[in-house]
């Protein structure tokens, strides 16, 4: 997800999540943040 090209719309969709707002629900459960925030993060580190 942080290194893809792909959108995070085209992420969820690929892993079967019928809506990004279900994923970045789980996500965030799990990892603590939205999978936004992960690579909004990551941009910064790499600019």
């Amino acid at each position: 997800m942080t290194y893809s090209d792909k959108s995070l719309t085209e992420i969820a969709f690929d892993l079967n999540f019928s809506h990004i707002a279900h994923m970045s629900k789980v996500f965030k459960k799990h990892y603590g943040h939205a999978p936004s925030e992960l690579r909004d993060k990551n941009k910064q580190v790499y600019a």
